[in-house]
């Protein structure tokens, strides 16, 4: 052994200035150096990880050593997983004020790790509680002993990786077990007999001898092979593997190689042309993929014809593949390095899949998942994640996602909702449906009747939804879409295509109020009376009813609304100032003669404080309005309805549901907006009203002064659909 190598051992234990021996660190610790000088010079010689990183980058990053001089700190990083990650950081200097600022960013991120180490368990406090965390380290201090990503998805690595994962969760993690209800199925499964050999089976009629699995993917554009009533007898005896999509034919290929021979898909176990069977189904997903031994998400695949296994399939593997580092301590044992990026994370995941409303129940529902992403395949259970670049499992930190809390469930409905609702569909009408599954197992919890996305024991704070803007930049004016023809009632957040949010004038648990030590009052302002809104088919948390209806009871005024495209939109009335709204979509006007005029009786109703009865009225776009929808806007009548109100910081505030008057019936409304006062509106209006989008609006108040509006107001009863 050189003296050099002998020195950088001895050294181990000292603190180098510049790569802090790997040991987690902000940048602003560090000492600031040149590369090149860095790289070159004997200095970085007397640090053994320095030498580390010196060698990483100039195989990974060798860009970087060219003849700029560069000022540069290290960014070391200590946390699960992520040992032996560093952050090269550009340092630009520039004066702001006359005050010398210097701004980092990121140029490079490596990882250096060793493939072979000790597992271990110690103890991570976070945020909610302390949780053991299992980890494999290095002999170097603050090393990892990581996994590798194999380079083409399917082959030996990989699969061992997942089959230890499992083998791991079946024998160790009591909690998944107990999620699970041994023995039951759905009422059709494909049966595998061999790679090529598929037929469908009715489980009543055969069942199965073991264990299933299921698949979570994106339908897509792309014709897929469907189970209808014509063919469904010819696909018992059998399936021919020759017309399944390659999706279809990776996850037969999955489940046998994990060692199951049964496996649940969609379009294949549900007989696709039969409303009734679709119904029932759509209402078990809760119970298909809980007891799916695992399920196979096709994260990468945007439709069937795209396979997740194979040099075909959709591959970021090879920015991630690894190259030695000479280790001195053992030169037997060589070290790893890769290109390090914050997507190498058990569940951080992005693909096509992700942006489908259907499969988040079905990832939120298992109890044990196989992620097939195009970086490498990942799993998560109840009790652990993992990948293949960690190479083992590692406790989760959070709560079971499958978990109900029976105290402030009703908050975990609505953060449901609002990452749900991102999600696309191919049709509107599966906005509730494709949430049916987790609907179902929230209602053991909730025991209150389920009215078309929302829960009748939260009426009416529940009302309280509201859509996120379209626009989150000062210059863009992005357009809010149009209202779903669906036939969920406009009451419900399911009627509306945009993502949905809560105001915190909802009693939601430990808000961020709360938590901050502050008293939320919140009072009831309107009551339900009645309701009549009833499942159309034989899912109780799916589709309902058209023309299904709500009656609340509370104090209303008359007022106008005027609403543009772009979701800026705000109510007035005589001697006030106009305030501030969100509508729920795009906000058209419509033309009513006088036989819907003498029915609403809308001379003395909705005058707006006008002499003249009206004949045109506010109601929600719809997809035929879009193409010819201009930036005028629209200008009609309104009814106010205090829904609840609230105090804050000992200053009461007010919800206001903001209701036009239907146009298929007179006689009932329909929601089109909400105001609220509260500190945390999700509009930040405050900080917005000089953007683009609000130009020529003017200033809008928040309802401060509430109290004065709803003064001497009329308590009615009204129907809303």
């Amino acid at each position: 052994m050189d003296q050099q190598i002998a020195t950088s051992i001895t050294t181990l234990s000292k603190i180098c200035p510049i790569c802090n021996n790997l040991e987690e660190s902000r940048s602003t610790d560090l000492e600031l150096f040149d590369l090149q000088k860095w790289a070159s010079q004997s200095q970085y010689r007397d640090c053994l990880y320095c030498r580390f990183i010196v060698e990483a980058l100039r195989k990974l990053e060798p860009a970087l050593f060219g003849n700029d001089s560069l000022p540069l700190k290290l960014n070391t990083k200590l946390s699960i997983g992520e040992r032996g990650q560093v952050a090269v950081l550009r340092v630009d200097s520039s004066t702001i004020g006359g005050v010398p600022r210097s701004r980092l960013s990121r140029i490079a991120d490596v990882q250096i790790y060793s493939t072979k180490g000790t597992v271990f368990t110690r103890l991570m406090r976070d945020l909610w509680n302390t949780h053991s965390v299992i980890e494999k380290v290095s002999e170097i201090p603050n090393m990892a002993a990581c996994g590798e990503i194999s380079a083409v998805p399917g082959d030996v690595n990989m699969w061992q990786f997942l089959k230890e994962s499992l083998k791991e969760c079946l024998e160790s993690h009591i909690e998944c077990q107990s999620e699970q209800e041994t023995g039951r199925y759905p009422s059709r499964l494909l049966r595998l007999d061999s790679d090529r050999k598929v037929r469908l089976v009715e489980t009543k009629v055969n069942p199965p001898s073991a264990p299933y699995a299921a698949l979570s993917h994106c339908w897509g554009t792309e014709p897929t092979v469907r189970t209808l009533q014509e063919n469904i007898d010819r696909f018992k005896d059998d399936v021919p593997f020759d017309i399944l999509s390659r999706t279809f034919q990776d996850a037969i290929h999955t489940t046998l190689e994990l060692g199951l021979n049964y496996l649940w898909i969609d379009s294949l176990c549900i007989l696709q042309d039969d409303r009734s069977d679709w119904a029932i189904h759509a209402g078990k997903m809760d119970n298909i993929f809980a007891n799916a031994h695992f399920t196979i998400a096709a994260v990468s695949s945007s439709n069937g014809t795209v396979p997740f296994l194979g040099p075909s399939a959709p591959n970021q593997r090879c920015e991630y593949q690894s190259i030695d580092i000479h280790n001195p301590l053992n030169p037997s044992q060589m070290l790893r390095a890769r290109k390090y990026s914050p997507w190498l994370r058990p569940l951080v995941l992005y693909g096509p899949l992700e942006n489908r409303a259907w499969t988040w129940q079905e990832n939120h529902l298992s109890v044990r998942i196989i992620h097939m992403h195009s970086i490498e395949a990942r799993w998560s259970c109840q009790q652990a994640q993992g990948c293949e670049c960690i190479g083992a499992l590692e406790a989760r930190s959070a709560k079971s996602h499958r978990s109900v809390d029976s105290i402030h469930w009703n908050q975990q409905w609505q953060e449901i909702v609002n990452i749900y609702s991102r999600r696309l569909l191919t049709y509107s009408t599966d906005r509730l449906p494709a949430l049916a599954g987790a609907a179902s197992r929230f209602s053991s919890v909730a025991r209150t009747e389920y009215l078309a996305g929302l829960w009748r024991s939260q009426f009416p704070q529940t009302l309280a939804w509201n859509v996120r803007e379209p626009s989150d930049t000062p210059n863009e004016k992005i357009p809010l879409w149009y209202s779903l023809n669906n036939n969920v009632p406009s009451w419900s957040w399911g009627s509306v295509r945009n993502e949905v949010m809560w105001t915190e004038g909802v009693p939601r648990g430990p808000s961020m109020l709360q938590e901050q030590h502050e008293e939320v009052s919140i009072r009831a302002e309107t009551e339900l009376v009645q309701t009549d809104c009833r499942p159309s088919s034989e899912n109780p948390f799916g589709e309902v009813q058209k023309g299904s209806w709500i009656e609340l009871r509370g104090r209303v005024v008359e007022a106008e609304m005027k609403a543009d495209p772009y979701g800026c939109a705000c109510v007035v009335r005589d001697g006030f100032g106009p305030q501030l709204v969100k509508a729920d979509c795009d906000i058209v006007t419509e033309e009513v003669g006088a036989s819907w005029r003498k029915e609403a009786g809308i001379e003395s109703r909705l005058t707006v404080g006008k002499a003249e009865a009206t004949t045109t009225i506010l109601r929600r776009a719809i997809e035929d309005d879009f193409s010819s929808r201009n930036d005028n806007h629209s200008i009609g009548p309104v009814l106010c309805l205090l829904l609840t109100t609230f105090e804050v910081r000992a200053k009461r505030h007010a919800c206001v549901l903001v209701l036009g008057p239907s146009v298929e019936d007179a006689t009932t409304y329909c929601r089109l907006a909400l105001g609220s006062g509260t500190p945390n509106w999700p509009s930040v209006y405050h900080m917005r009203q000089d953007w683009n989008r609000w130009k020529g609006w003017g200033k809008l108040e928040e309802w401060a002064d509430w109290e004065r509006w709803f003064e001497g107001a009329q308590t009615k009863t009204v129907r809303i659909i």
